[in-house]
C-alpha cells in the first residue's frame, strides 16, 4: 500500500482506540470529539491526496527526459513551431516550451508575460486576443530567416510534436483552473500520457493537474539556490536556521 494509505490506516486505528478508551472511562464527549477530529483528518487526506502514478511508466518517461538533451524553449526562435523544427533538425527529441494565455483565453507558447522581448509588438499577452497577437512577428528578432513566424497555439504545438515524434515538457506558470481543464482534456483526448510531462515552479498547479487526472505525469521545478545542500554533499548555509529552511 502507499504511504498515504498507511497514514490513513494509522489515523483510523488511533481514532477507534481513543473512542474505545473514552467509552471505557465514560468520557462520551471526549470520545465523540476525538472520533470526529481524527475522522475529519482521514477524510481530508482522502479528498486531497494524490494517487501514485504507474511507476514503470513514470520511470520510462523520466529516463527519456534525463537521458536526452532538452531543447529549452525549443531552439531559435524560442517558443515557436520553427524553433521546435530546428531542435528536431539538430537531433533533439525532447523540447521544453512555456504556456501563457491570451485575453480570450487561448493557450499559446510564450515565456514572458509580455510580447516585448520576442516579437515586434509591445504589451502583455493577457491584454491581447489570439487574433491580435497572431498579427505580430515572433521570428525576426532571432534572425531574418525567421521573419513572419507566428506565435503558436498549444494545439498546433501538440500536433507538431506528434508529427516529429518529440517528447514535450510543458512549463505552466499561471491560471491553474484553466490550465487544469485544458491539459486534462487535450492529454486525455490525444492519449499523450507518455509524451507530455507537465512541469512548473508552482506546486499548487501540479497538484490540481494530478487531482484532475492522476495519469498525467508532473515535475516540480526549482532553482539551485532553493536547495540547502550542495552537489558535493556539503551544507549550503552556515547558520542552522537557514539550513533548516
Amino acid at each position: 500500500c502507499s504511504e498515504g494509505e498507511m497514514v490513513e490506516a494509522l489515523l483510523l486505528v488511533i481514532s477507534f482506540s481513543l473512542f474505545a478508551v473514552s467509552i471505557y472511562y465514560h468520557a462520551y464527549t471526549v470520545a465523540f470529539g476525538g472520533f470526529c477530529l481524527v475522522s475529519s483528518l482521514v477524510l481530508l487526506l482522502r479528498v486531497f491526496s494524490l494517487h501514485p502514478p504507474n511507476l514503470s511508466r513514470a520511470q520510462k518517461v523520466f529516463e527519456r527526459c534525463l537521458s536526452d538533451p532538452v531543447a529549452h524553449r525549443g531552439c531559435v526562435p524560442e517558443n515557436t513551431l520553427a524553433g521546435i523544427r530546428s531542435a528536431k533538425e539538430r537531433g533533439l527529441n525532447v523540447v521544453e516550451v512555456d504556456l501563457e494565455y491570451t485575453k480570450d483565453g487561448q493557450p499559446v507558447l510564450l515565456h514572458d508575460p509580455s510580447v516585448d522581448r520576442t516579437s515586434n509588438g509591445a504589451g502583455k499577452i493577457c491584454d491581447m486576443t489570439l487574433k491580435e497577437v497572431r498579427e505580430l512577428d515572433f521570428g525576426s528578432k532571432f534572425g531574418p530567416e525567421f521573419a513572419g513566424e507566428k506565435i503558436p497555439t498549444l494545439t498546433e504545438t501538440l500536433d507538431l510534436c506528434e508529427e516529429l515524434d518529440m517528447f514535450l515538457l510543458l512549463d505552466v506558470k499561471s491560471n491553474r483552473l484553466k490550465t487544469t481543464a485544458i491539459l486534462k482534456a487535450l492529454i486525455r483526448e490525444r492519449n499523450l500520457y507518455d509524451r507530455v510531462l507537465v512541469i512548473s515552479f508552482y506546486p499548487e498547479i501540479l497538484h490540481m493537474v494530478r487531482l484532475a487526472d492522476p495519469k498525467i505525469l508532473v515535475g516540480l521545478c526549482t532553482h539551485w539556490w532553493d536547495f540547502t545542500w550542495n552537489v558535493d554533499g556539503s551544507k549550503r548555509h552556515d547558520e542552522w536556521y537557514r539550513q533548516m529552511m
